[in-house]
């Protein structure tokens, strides 16, 4: 297998495992349940401290806030699932006498 292979393989391998991850990092612990993104309760308070005429665009820059920080957080939580798994992969490889990417 030469290098561009072996890359892609590993690209494979880490979208299966963050896929396989996923499901078990969506339920929430005790601990998890301690943390919760209160960003609706956030949003009300704000959109009642507002004139009403200004609620409405508030709600839309809000949402789109929301979503932002959504796409923001699943970006870097895989860009740092994909570091720490490929960092494993190398320890291993290594490990087995091979040479690190």
């Amino acid at each position: 297998m030469n290098n561009d292979e072996l890359k892609f393989r590993i690209n494979d391998l880490l979208k299966e495992w963050i896929l396989f991850r996923d499901e078990a990092l969506a339920t929430l612990t005790k601990e998890d349940k301690k943390h919760p993104l209160r960003f609706e309760e956030f949003e009300d308070k704000l959109i009642k401290s507002l004139p009403y005429k200004n609620r409405e665009y508030a709600r839309i820059v809000t949402a789109k806030m929301y979503d932002d920080f959504l796409d923001f957080s699943n970006y870097y939580s895989e860009k740092y699932y994909r570091a720490g798994f490929g960092d494993c992969l190398n320890l291993v490889i290594m490990s087995l006498g091979g040479a690190s990417k």
